[in-house]
């Protein structure tokens, strides 16, 4: 203690070495707390794309997605600025990963009938790993579209463009017929789209009612592919009469 009763002054090396140890402490807190909030945005998107798959954008409430995913009501708009901006964030980081996906198939340089083989089986793949898409896919198509953003909507066109250039490189090649690229994009995804959604009722129906089986994926898949490639095919020509 200084003379007069005064605390003595730190020293400087003190003084920073209390800095660091506050600076240290603030970090480790922010560290602790990003990794709370990344937690806890996980687990809202988790939960509410379960919710809105099973009972569509309407019939989810914000109370019953944080519920689920244990956290208070405050938490949607904290993190995604409300129930709507939730559902886009996970049509989006969706889409995104659809993307990623199919960008292997948009770089090929291979031919058109083995891009729509593996255009048909990375859609299936991706439906398998996020089975919530195609029936989110199938609410937002029979509501019109009406909760989508409008910014999303270039990414739906993106994957219509991916099969519109498969076909019209097929029908350079020969190898399909002169067909409407837009017309086979709805067969296509319309197919997929359904066969994925519909999982639950084949599900409840798979007792003895369907003959459904554990390799169902695998083989629709393959259909899939076969009836596309034969339903592409140019058509042979008629043969002249004699």
């Amino acid at each position: 203690m200084a003379p007069g009763g005064t605390a003595a002054p730190l020293s400087l090396r003190t003084q920073t070495g209390v800095l660091l140890v506050i600076m240290q402490g603030t970090r480790a807190h922010l560290k602790r707390t990003e990794r709370k909030g990344a937690a806890t945005r996980e687990a809202l998107m988790s939960v509410a794309t379960d919710l809105f798959a099973d009972q569509g954008f309407d019939g989810t409430s914000v109370e019953q997605i944080t519920a689920g995913a244990g956290v208070n009501k405050a938490m949607i708009s904290y993190h995604f600025g409300g129930k709507r901006r939730l559902y886009n964030e996970i049509l989006s980081a969706t889409f995104s990963e659809a993307h990623r996906r199919f960008h292997a198939i948009r770089e090929s340089d291979a031919p058109a009938d083995k891009r729509l083989r593996d255009f048909i089986q990375t859609f299936a793949d991706l439906a398998t790993l996020s089975p919530a898409l195609p029936t989110m896919v199938l609410r937002e198509a029979l509501s019109g579209g009406l909760h989508i953003d409008a910014k999303l909507l270039p990414q739906f066109l993106e994957i219509f463009r991916l099969v519109q250039e498969i076909i019209d490189q097929g029908i350079e090649e020969g190898t399909f017929s002169a067909v409407n690229p837009y017309l086979t994009h709805v067969s296509l995804l319309g197919s997929l789209v359904f066969f994925f959604a519909l999982k639950p009722i084949r599900s409840r129906l798979a007792d003895g009612k369907l003959p459904t089986s554990a390799s169902e994926v695998r083989e629709f898949v393959r259909h899939l592919q076969t009836i596309m490639a034969h339903g592409l095919a140019p058509a042979d020509p008629t043969p002249e009469l004699i």
